[in-house]
């Protein structure tokens, strides 16, 4: 990616999404029993099983947290 093209990403990021943090925090306030996390972002490595993200939703929630995958269902 260019620099400006860079800079768009991370601006989308910012004011489009939730951290997994807010979404921890969220998911507690709101007294839910399990989080569902879709719609992540894109990485290099496809074995990738973005188990950071429900580790950082757990900082917050102390429920059932899965990282979707595509044809899941719940």
């Amino acid at each position: 990616m260019t620099p400006e093209e860079q800079a768009a990403s991370i601006r989308h990021q910012k004011e489009e999404h939730i951290t997994p943090e807010e979404v921890g925090k969220m998911a507690a306030s709101a007294g839910v029993k399990t989080v569902v996390l879709t719609h992540l972002p894109d990485t290099d490595d496809p074995k990738d099983e973005y188990t950071r993200f429900g580790d950082q939703v757990k900082k917050h929630f102390s429920g059932q947290v899965f990282i979707a995958k595509d044809l899941m269902e719940f």
